[in-house]
């Protein structure tokens, strides 16, 4: 979809209103479903600069049954799908999209750039992106985005930002049902182990990273202050040179006048 011509797009969102269309007699059912239609305007968008109208006047009371009828998978607690396109609050992607790469990059970590790898961090536990016509819910995995984070801290020597705010949350979600997971042979003891250490360490090198900011902050306030207890003090010294200036002419100013004004030893 993120690729089809301005033609393809107008002629199926021309109809989007419609069950379906009458073709050489043959009634064809074709209507996209929501996430669908929302994906084809996104890309009549790019190529206009303006939404389709007859998507906009359909797509909300599609949306409106779609929620009605308790459509869509509520992740994470988030709304569902059609309630955060209803809202306007999810991302459309294309093909290019570096959630189409998870896989790859979290195969290969030691392969992608920085710049990927921080990408695709950003989205970690994130809402979900929809990418031709499928909403793409960001990975959760716990695992993949310690690896992730590895290189990336091997690269900058610091957390992702996302990954040091999401990783508390996922690991302590995973922890609340613990014995459940094990129970059930989800996990073993090890897992939890392993993401007890992640948590510990991100912690650890978040609050590092914290102190580093800390004393950075007072570094540069420190070196302002001086700097203007500097300029003060120079400007207090140009002030008193000034000063003994303007009082040694006017002692010279003084002489000279009782000079002009004196014969001798006596005064006029």
């Amino acid at each position: 979809m993120s690729q089809a011509s301005l033609d393809d797009i107008k002629d199926i969102l021309d109809h989007y209103d419609q069950d379906s269309v009458l073709i050489d007699g043959m009634q064809y059912h074709f209507r996209p479903n929501a996430l669908q239609g929302a994906s084809l305007n996104a890309r009549y968008n790019e190529l206009t600069g303006q939404d389709h109208p007859t998507f906009v006047k359909a797509q909300e009371q599609i949306l409106e049954e779609q929620i009605k009828n308790g459509q869509g998978i509520s992740v994470n607690g988030n709304p569902t799908v059609y309630e955060q396109l209803k809202s306007n609050n999810m991302e459309t992607g294309n093909h290019n999209h570096i959630l189409n790469r998870t896989n790859e990059i979290i195969l290969n970590p030691q392969e992608a750039s920085l710049e990927d790898i921080s990408s695709l961090l950003n989205y970690f536990n994130g809402k979900p992106v929809l990418i031709d016509g499928v909403a793409h819910h960001p990975f959760n995995d716990q695992m993949s985005a310690s690896k992730l984070n590895d290189r990336y801290k091997e690269l900058t020597g610091q957390n992702h930002p996302v990954f040091a705010e999401q990783a508390p949350k996922v690991i302590n979600d995973l922890m609340k049902d613990k014995d459940m997971l094990i129970q059930a042979g989800a996990y073993g003891t090890d897992y939890f182990d392993k993401l007890e250490q992640i948590k510990q360490g991100t912690q650890q090198t978040t609050k590092i990273q914290n102190n580093e900011e800390s004393k950075k902050v007072f570094t540069e306030e420190r070196d302002k202050q001086r700097q203007l207890d500097a300029s003060v003090r120079t400007q207090q010294i140009n002030a008193m040179q000034q000063a003994n200036q303007n009082t040694q002419e006017m002692q010279q100013m003084v002489s000279e006048t009782t000079q002009d004004n004196s014969i001798g030893d006596m005064s006029r």
